[in-house]
């Protein structure tokens, strides 16, 4: 065999463990995502016109030191992924954003999963405590302006994949 005929193959042999060891990366990468999304709730919401939102992906917060935390220290957050409060009874809830980096809209919802209140673009960093004044049991949290982009407004309606978990 030549000299360039072998370099050539060794070019096409380099070539193609290089398209092998990406597909390799991509799929662990693939099978990472799915694995954290099936730790995750999806929602979307009806609003009372029928204009259906996209798909979130939420954590949820079910138990008092996961509510406690919530979406403290985390710098940046992907525009589907958002936060769910779970909480056992309705009541007024309030919200600050002590170490909280991220600007967030907070959609208060009744135990029907209505929407029954929104805060929207809260500021970061602040110990200001924020309420719609009314009696909500559960509380997403989506990344400041993705209610508005959405269609997300009083009367709404959230649609989970999954039954929610009870609060503990």
């Amino acid at each position: 065999m030549s000299h360039a005929k072998h370099r050539r193959r060794a070019w096409k042999h380099a070539l193609l463990t290089l398209v092998a060891l990406v597909g390799v990366v991509y799929l662990f990468m693939y099978q990472a995502e799915q694995r954290e999304r099936s730790t995750l709730l999806a929602v979307h919401f009806e609003n009372p016109s029928g204009q259906k939102s996209p798909t979130y992906w939420l954590e949820i917060a079910a138990n008092e030191q996961a509510r406690a935390t919530g979406l403290m220290y985390r710098k940046e957050m992907d525009s589907d992924r958002g936060m769910l409060f779970i909480f056992d009874k309705p009541e007024l809830h309030t919200f600050y954003m002590k170490n909280t980096f991220i600007a967030l809209d907070m959609i208060f919802l009744d135990e029907k999963h209505t929407v029954v209140g929104l805060i929207e673009n809260v500021p970061v960093l602040n110990e200001e405590k924020r309420s719609p004044g009314k009696l909500s049991q559960h509380v997403i949290e989506l990344n400041a302006g993705e209610a508005k982009k959405a269609g997300i407004k009083e009367g709404s309606v959230a649609k989970y994949a999954r039954a929610l978990p009870k609060a503990s």
